[in-house]
């Protein structure tokens, strides 16, 4: 630097090049138990992310040779990386979430200025998720003591373990906690679903017995630990016989509760109707338009009406819902089950196409205002309310027979416990020392206790006999006596006082004699519910055959008329005589539509349409009588013979009902084949776990041993072959059952296959396996006997208005021929006719051949008869 005359010394600039990171290279391995395949990142920069617990190998590139390289933490800490020329390496473990640079020192001292701050995100392991996706809510357990399990198990890498926790609390006294570890398939890697049906027989539940349980399920995570997660508690509980009980009755009653309201609210609707057409009728006829205030009072009625029709629909889906509960219960017969079921089929067929269609030309008049119109609608509407009500009424008649029906049945299953209790305590009293009698005597008047509920339960029987009208029946009376009149109570309390006094032999002759009164009480109590349901039964039966004779009878009548009117000139003055004779008939048709709706509110089964086909049949023979007086004996005939069709539709309903009834009475005997069915099923079970033993063996060589194998499996074989007989003979028993028929005749081919196999000396895994698969189909066709014998009936189904075929005119020389009408009779019943029209058949045949022979007699020639 030179200023004037002053010049510095020389100096000198060295240039020099400060250590930089010019390459990031990353290579990240994760932990094992993640699966997940090594990572390589080469994108110059040092931010990445990894699971906790991965190891990173880094390679760090400069643009000269370093002396020393490390890596600083936030915290301070340091990582030293190898150096070897221009390239330093390291590794580290991803612990946490940490931020991290680079530090270089080269070999003249320099370090790299400004270094760039990288991150490190450290992913945690997430904890397992697990939902119970059924049942996922409390439950109680029925009579097959199973309990159908599904479980979804979500991990982000995998699960070590899942396991069942449950405690079984008997008698309000809870046990140790239990664990079971639950297997599930290889292909469950980070999610799925795990189901099995868990079988609790082995815990030995008695009635109010519970159990809660839940489920954990564990990670795979071998870095930090297992993390386990667990879902929410659920109880399974085995309700005493007594909650059901007090379960179904109480449906039952807020059934007869709701079909009360909704009765009650027609009636409201019916006489609001009535108000209105009165109004419109007495309108000046000269007025075409509505008035304002009829127009909403109407539009009101049809909101009403669509309410009610939303309530019944979602009474018909509860009831539903109950009789499936009462199935997996077992708690009532499948006679009532049968009539439960028709019945809340008649609650999704109270809103009939008629009155739907009503309601619409009600809410288009409506819209159009016009008097006569709305005039019409309103009373069709009126007139479909008024047959919707008698379907209500009928179905609250049938709900209260019912409803008593299943107290007494409730009864005796009551009665049945209280008689096996008093017999088990019997026989723990003969096999106790003197010293154990005492505590004993608590439990016995706990069944004393349930005996004198039970006979307080008669008062509330003998309110429902008179709410069904049945206080006059003698069983239901010799009934609530049974149970009344026994002293079985002052037994049980003298045998109470002997246990606590240790006197044995007493208590053991004071309990017989109470337990044989239990089984007299019982007894009469099932004979009389037997005779009350058997009598019905009958009556019904009887009521419905003359029904059918009714309704042939005027058909009949309807016909001759027909034919007696068409001779005639269609407006001959003569013609009013018929009207005399159609009148008769149609007073006579109201007479059997009466008849048919009192016999409707004692059978379920009489078929809901019965009514409405009745009630044209009366309209039709009304405008024939209207038209012969007024001498219009073309649209007279026509009338006449509408009103025939509905008479030939109404008794081919009343056979169809008369069917149905009698599948009912059938269903009594179905309990006993449920009984054997489920033996044989227990049998089965036996014979398998023998079977799969005999499979877990070694197989042994020649000798003695191979022959006692040999005699083994023979021996399986005729047990397998016995019951294949046995469930045969039950097939045949069951006779037209159609749901059950094909089950068994598939079930007993497999058993036929399996027992060849055993006797050829072929056991292995496949034969298990059908034997398996055996057991599971018999187990589903007991089942089917509870729940879905009766779902065609159950199965509600709109009528539909099929084509009328009038068949032409018989043959002159039909009656010409004695053997000629025979054999079409035999012909005709050969011909796979339903059983139930085989006496109309031959009552029609008959009429044909006294027809031939008054014919003859008349004519002189001498015919044998």
């Amino acid at each position: 630097m030179e200023v004037g005359r002053l010049k510095t010394k020389m100096q000198r600039i060295d240039v020099v090049d400060r250590p930089r990171v010019i390459g990031i290279g990353l290579d990240i391995f994760y932990p094992d138990y993640t699966g997940l395949s090594p990572l390589t990142i080469d994108e110059d920069n040092g931010s990445f992310s990894a699971v906790v617990g991965s190891r990173v190998n880094m390679k760090i590139e400069t643009n000269l040779p370093v002396k020393s390289a490390a890596l600083v933490f936030e915290d301070s800490s340091r990582t030293v990386l190898a150096v070897e020329d221009r390239v330093s390496r390291g590794s580290l473990l991803v612990e946490k979430s940490r931020s991290y640079y680079i530090r270089l020192l080269d070999h003249l001292g320099e370090e790299n200025p400004d270094p760039i701050e990288y991150y490190i995100t450290a992913i945690p392991d997430e904890f397992p998720t697990i939902d119970v996706i059924r049942p996922g809510f409390d439950v109680n357990l029925n009579d097959e003591m199973v309990l159908p399990l599904k479980v979804r198990i979500f991990d982000d890498y995998g699960f070590s373990s899942l396991v069942l926790k449950y405690t079984v609390v008997s008698q309000g006294r809870p046990s140790e906690e239990h664990v079971a570890v639950l297997h599930f398939s290889d292909r469950i890697k980070t999610e799925g679903d795990v189901e099995f049906n868990w079988d609790m027989e082995p815990l030995y539940l008695f009635p109010g017995d519970y159990l809660t349980y839940y489920f954990e399920v564990a990670d795979n995570d071998l870095i930090s630990g297992p993390k386990v997660s667990r879902s929410r508690q659920y109880v399974a509980r085995l309700p005493s016989l007594d909650e059901l009980v007090a379960q179904t009755e109480a449906e039952s009653q807020q059934r007869i509760f709701k079909t009360e309201d909704l009765i009650r609210s027609g009636r409201e609707t019916v006489q609001r109707l009535k108000n209105v057409v009165r109004k419109l009728e007495a309108r000046n006829a000269n007025t075409p338009k509505a008035d304002w205030q009829d127009q909403k009072e109407l539009q009101s009625i049809a909101e009403k009406n669509e309410e009610m029709l939303q309530r019944i629909e979602k009474m018909a889906e509860e009831m539903e819902s109950a009789l499936e509960r009462t199935q997996e219960n077992a708690l009532l017969s499948r006679e009532i089950m049968e009539k439960l079921a028709q019945i809340q089929k008649l609650f999704e067929e109270v809103a009939t196409p008629e009155m739907k269609e009503a309601q619409r030309r009600l809410m288009e008049a409506l819209q159009r205002m016009d008097r006569e119109q709305l005039e019409q609608a309103a009373k069709d509407f009126q007139v479909s309310q008024e047959e919707m009500l008698e379907r209500l009424e009928r179905t609250l008649a049938l709900l209260k027979r019912l409803q008593l029906e299943q107290k007494m049945e409730a009864m005796i299953r009551k009665a049945e416990q209280i008689a096996e209790r008093q017999q088990g305590m019997n026989e723990k009293t003969a096999a106790a020392d003197r010293t154990s009698l005492p505590p004993m005597s608590k439990s016995e008047n706990e069944i004393k206790q349930s005996l004198e509920r039970l006979k307080a339960e008669v008062n509330e029987l003998r309110q429902m006999m008179n709410e069904a009208k049945m206080e006059a029946s003698p069983e239901a009376q010799k009934f609530a006596e049974a149970v009344e009149k026994t002293d079985a109570g002052r037994d049980m309390q003298a045998m109470s006082e002997s246990l606590q006094q240790q006197k044995k032999e007493a208590a053991a002759k004071q309990g017989k004699t109470a337990y044989t009164k239990l089984m007299d009480m019982l007894d009469e109590m099932q004979k009389q519910f037997a005779s009350l349901t058997e009598d019905d039964s009958e009556q019904i039966k009887k009521a419905i055959r003359r029904a059918i004779d009714d309704a042939n009878y005027l058909s009949q009548g309807q016909e001759e008329l027909i034919r007696k009117a068409a001779a005639m000139d269609p407006r001959s003055l003569v013609l009013r005589e018929v009207a005399v004779s159609q009148q008769d008939l149609s007073s006579a048709c109201s007479g059997l539509k009466n008849s048919i709706v009192e016999l409707g509110k004692q059978s379920p089964f009489i078929a809901a349409e019965l009514q409405s086909l009745l009630n044209r049949a009366v309209a039709n023979m009304g405008l024939a009588v209207q038209e012969f007086e007024n001498r219009r004996g073309t649209a007279a005939t026509r009338n006449q013979r509408e009103a025939m069709v509905d008479l030939n539709k109404a008794a081919l309903r009343l056979m169809e009902s008369l069917d149905q009834q009698k599948k009912c009475e059938n269903a009594k005997n179905c309990n006993q084949g449920i009984a054997k069915l489920e033996k044989l099923c227990n049998k089965q079970n036996q014979l398998n776990r023998q079977c799969q033993n005999q499979c877990n063996n070694p197989k042994p060589g020649p000798g003695k041993q191979a022959n006692a194998a040999r005699e083994a499996l023979q021996r399986l074989a005729a047990e397998q072959g016995t019951i294949r007989k046995s469930l045969e003979q039950l097939q045949r028993e069951f006779g037209s059952s159609r749901h059950i028929l094909g089950r068994l005749d598939d079930i007993a081919h497999e058993m036929k296959e399996v027992e060849e196999n055993l006797a050829d000396g072929e056991v292995g895994e496949e034969t298990t396996q059908r034997q398996l698969r055996i057991y599971s189909r018999m187990l589903e066709a007991a089942r089917s006997l509870q729940r879905k014998d009766f779902s065609d009936q159950r199965r509600a189904t709109t009528a539909e208005e099929q084509p009328v075929y009038i068949p032409p005119s018989l043959p002159a020389n039909l009656l010409n021929d004695r053997l000629q009408l025979e054999d079409r009779l035999r012909d005709y019943l050969g011909t796979g006719y339903p059983s139930q029209y085989e006496e109309q058949i031959k009552a029609y045949f008959r009429a044909l051949l006294k027809t031939e022979a008054q014919r003859h007699e008349q004519s002189g020639s001498g015919v044998e008869q």
